[in-house]
């Protein structure tokens, strides 16, 4: 329900996301990263970049101690946007870089959109 309010009533977003997390009970399922990586994007889109940012970086580390690599890239990847956005562009290229390479690593084609769009993105940041 989440994600089909998301661009129509981010606050409705927000609030299947909130009850989406008070309903996981054990925090191993990779739901859990996507619904903390969810609640960071609403961050993100009622303009409150550095909740955000922290809120992405919490994600991150969950993906990673879950060892789930789709919400690491999914992480990392915002996080390089929002980084850019604040003008920090080596934090920027940091984190694009970090999900280039989880992306790399992996089989699953289905992630192949998420790393074509990143290497735009660092395409755009180099000089020349």
């Amino acid at each position: 329900m989440g994600d089909y309010y998301m661009y129509k009533v981010p606050d409705s977003a927000n609030y299947y996301f909130q009850k989406g997390l008070s309903h996981i009970k054990e925090k191993t399922a990779p739901v859990y990263t996507g619904l903390l990586c969810n609640v960071a994007a609403y961050s993100q889109s009622i303009g409150e970049m550095d909740k955000a940012l922290s809120q992405y970086h919490f994600a991150y580390d969950e993906a990673q101690r879950l060892h789930w690599n789709e919400g690491k890239v999914v992480a990392a990847s915002s996080m390089g946007v929002l980084y850019r956005r604040k003008e920090m562009p080596d934090s920027a290229l940091y984190y694009y870089k970090e999900a280039l390479e989880v992306a790399e690593n992996q089989q699953d084609m289905s992630l192949l959109p998420i790393f074509i769009q990143i290497s735009l993105s660092c395409m755009q940041m180099v000089p020349g």
